[in-house]
């Protein structure tokens, strides 16, 4: 089909030649071998021509993609722009709010925190000069525990010796008087009969000094160490007396709990078990 084209060019392009006066022209036949290289040209022609064709189509795609990213690029400019003007405004109005403010509130807010401040300062102190206080008290107390124990040492001591120390001679009573029966089965003073569980005894106080104190009840009524022991004024409760040193007769230790100051003579109630 190449050629039947070819061939009707070049009849068209002989009659051209003719119509334009150029009849004394001498046109050769085209060889074989010309127009075989004629077509491949016309073939080369048209594939470059294709290719050309598809290389435009192809740019001109590049060039919508990139003329929608540019419109978009723009839209975000402009709101990014927009955006601007707005934090702009919102920032000369913090910064219009900021100087309209009350100086004297700040002022007095700044007055405030420095009251706080030296509040705080003053209680640190005190709670500073309370520990070192609480630290003399506490080895103040610690001395008087030591004294306590040592005099009910000194007290144990005295009891043993009273109580190894033979009783005195008395004089035997004449023949003629026999003694009473009812006499013989007395007990003796020196070894009293411990109360029966549930019985309460009532001690006194016998030494207050600070928040120490000594009563005048013992191991022999059932104190032990540990023991709360209720400390009462008439009918008031003064307190609990904190057993931590304890003798036969008599106990010493912290008074706990307390509702005012202890004193010599307020009884200690001991629940017998």
């Amino acid at each position: 089909m190449k050629r039947a084209l070819m061939a009707v060019l070049a009849a068209g392009w002989l009659a051209g030649c003719h119509d334009s006066g150029l009849r004394n022209v001498d046109v050769q036949p085209m060889t074989a071998s010309e127009l075989t290289a004629a077509n491949q040209k016309v073939q080369r022609l048209e594939q470059e021509k294709a290719d050309l064709a598809g290389q435009i189509r192809q740019a001109q795609a590049t060039a919508a993609e990139l003329d929608r990213k540019l419109k978009q690029q723009e839209a975000a400019a402009d709101s990014a722009a927009t955006e601007l003007e707005v934090l702009k405004a919102e920032v000369a109005r913090q910064k219009d709010l900021l100087g309209r403010l009350d100086q004297d509130k700040l002022s007095a807010q700044a007055a405030e925190a420095e009251a706080k401040l030296k509040t705080a300062e003053e209680q640190t102190r005190k709670w500073e000069i309370d520990k070192a206080q609480l630290q003399k008290d506490l080895v103040r107390h610690e001395q008087e525990l030591a004294v306590l124990r040592e005099e009910i040492a000194k007290r144990d001591a005295r009891l043993e010796q009273l109580a190894a120390k033979p009783p005195a001679a008395r004089p035997k009573p004449p023949a003629a008087t026999p003694k009473p029966p009812a006499a013989a089965s007395k007990p003796s003073a020196e070894t009293p009969k411990p109360p029966p569980p549930g019985t309460t005894i009532s001690g006194e106080i016998i030494q207050s000094r600070a928040d120490m104190a000594r009563a005048s009840v013992g191991s022999a009524v059932g104190v032990v160490r540990g023991a709360k022991l209720p400390i009462y004024r008439g009918q008031a409760l003064i307190g609990y007396l904190h057993v931590s040193e304890v003798s036969p007769k008599e106990s010493a230790g912290f008074v706990v709990d307390r509702r005012q100051e202890v004193k010599v003579v307020d009884r200690v109630l001991v629940q017998v078990k």
